[in-house]
């Protein structure tokens, strides 16, 4: 009888605690469901249409600093280095072999056609298209002078053929796309482009540095 109540107690502090995680889960969700709620801010960012960006120089300066921000961080040559570089070369070795030093698994012959190691093409494109977008509509913006356009024009090339070089640097040759911004809707056969040559990679990004100076 003694031991049969011992279990009992035991089974309803088991039930207890058990309501007691729940009741505290459902509440953390709840402050973390209702905190992405009420963060109107970030809504309305999100909804921004380019429209209203290119209803103000202001507005147009920061769209072209979201395609900067898109920059890898080149003082990172070792850890955790927006390419293999210096890591995966034969003159190069390091103590560890991680997903913060990535390139030794090139210099060890561990990079399957699976690995995501150093996947920057897609940063690098969304940077392409922003600056396309500013280049296509930059004259949309009324309240922005003929220099403040001109400066804004050559910041747009500037990234654009940077983001180029980057591309060609780490992957060879790439797909130029084309300077007219695709629909978001566009099909996938509009959006299969061939890659380009490397001589028309690098006089696509000669272009946009002279066109920038």
């Amino acid at each position: 009888m003694y031991n049969s109540k011992i279990k009992a107690m035991k089974k309803l502090k088991k039930i207890k605690g058990t309501l007691f995680l729940t009741v505290v889960c459902c509440i953390v969700g709840l402050n973390f469901s209702s905190c992405n709620y009420l963060n109107i801010d970030s809504y309305l960012y999100d909804m921004t249409s380019l429209d209203s960006i290119f209803l103000r120089k202001k507005n147009v300066e920061q769209y072209l600093f979201g395609a900067a921000a898109l920059l890898p961080n080149e003082s990172y040559l070792w850890t955790t280095s927006f390419a293999p570089y210096q890591t995966a070369s034969d003159e190069n070795f390091t103590s560890w072999n991680d997903d913060r030093h990535a390139g030794m698994k090139l210099l060890r012959d561990e990079i399957t056609p699976y690995s995501t190691y150093f996947d920057n093409w897609e940063n690098y494109y969304k940077g392409i298209r922003k600056a396309n977008i500013v280049l296509a509509r930059i004259n949309e913006c009324e309240d922005a002078s003929e220099m403040d356009k001109r400066s804004l024009v050559g910041k747009a090339y500037y990234l654009r053929g940077y983001f180029y070089y980057l591309l060609l640097q780490q992957y060879g040759p790439v797909p130029i796309v084309p300077e007219e911004p695709f629909s978001v809707d566009a099909s996938m056969d509009n959006l299969s482009i061939e890659r380009n040559t490397y001589d028309e990679c690098i006089d696509t990004i000669c272009s946009d540095m002279e066109m920038a100076i």
